[in-house]
């Protein structure tokens, strides 16, 4: 850790007396003016990170007071993207501050709650961080199990519409007529209509699709989708990378004039 990095809180529990006057009037650290990331000097908030290498003890959450910000920021969620900026997965905060500690990754983007630390030191808390080095890894590909399918039909029976109940597993082609075991040809049904419909085809039973079944998308807007609601300041990194589906634009345009 850079000797003299200057703290990124000006104020906070921990700093009273002469340590408050001095956190006050320590400059700023200033963002790479190449990548606009904040360096890992950037963890300390207002407090001393002690020497190269060391690890601060970051607290957990036992013992402290409900509703405190030491609580709501070590229950925070970190969104890691690759050197590239492709959003690769979601890690614990505690994860983020080290992988940034050990020089492994930059923070682009801060919580609002600092970390505290050993003797009520504060640290900012990663929301997204992003590697230094380039981590290559096949294509995500969506596992085709029993959750997945309920899932991607967001629990609803594709024939009649009933969300939740006891759903099974339909083959839209039978597979004893030859339907084969694909994303394509799997749709969620509840009991009721899967009995109906048998070893036929909809249309030999005279029952609609609410829509044609399909392969899920590994689009990161689609993948990270759920934490958007939450964490808004990841969904410049999530949906700017590639082609964001547009139902899914949708959704987080709609959510945004509701609040």
């Amino acid at each position: 850790m850079t000797p003299g990095a200057g703290p990124l809180i000006a104020e906070g529990p921990a700093q009273t007396g002469r340590a408050a006057r001095q956190t006050a009037e320590a400059p700023r650290p200033q963002a790479d003016p190449q990548s606009g990331t904040l360096g890992p000097t950037s963890l300390s908030a207002g407090a001393s990170v002690g020497r190269v290498g060391t690890r601060p003890d970051v607290r957990a959450t036992d013992g402290a007071t409900a509703g405190t910000g030491e609580t709501v920021a070590i229950q925070r969620r970190a969104l890691v993207l690759n050197q590239n900026y492709e959003p690769l997965n979601v890690c614990s905060v505690r994860r983020a501050f080290v992988l940034v500690l050990h020089g492994k990754a930059d923070v682009l983007t801060e919580g609002e709650d600092p970390l505290v630390g050993a003797e009520d030191s504060l640290y900012v808390t990663p929301s997204v961080i992003r590697l230094r080095h380039f981590v290559r890894r096949p294509h995500p590909r969506p596992r085709l199990t029993r959750r997945e399918v309920f899932q991607r039909d967001q629990e609803r029976c594709q024939y009649c519409g009933r969300r939740g109940g006891d759903l099974t597993l339909d083959h839209v082609l039978p597979k004893h007529r030859g339907g084969p075991h694909v994303w394509e040809n799997l749709v969620t049904a509840c009991r009721e209509c899967n009995h109906k419909k048998g070893g036929r085809t909809p249309q030999e039973a005279r029952m609609e699709l609410l829509k044609q079944p399909a392969r899920p998308s590994t689009h990161p807007a689609v993948l990270f989708a759920p934490y958007l609601e939450r964490y808004r300041e990841w969904a410049q990194f999530v949906l700017g990378w590639g082609k964001a589906p547009a139902a899914v634009l949708a959704g987080i345009d709609g959510a945004d004039a509701a609040s």
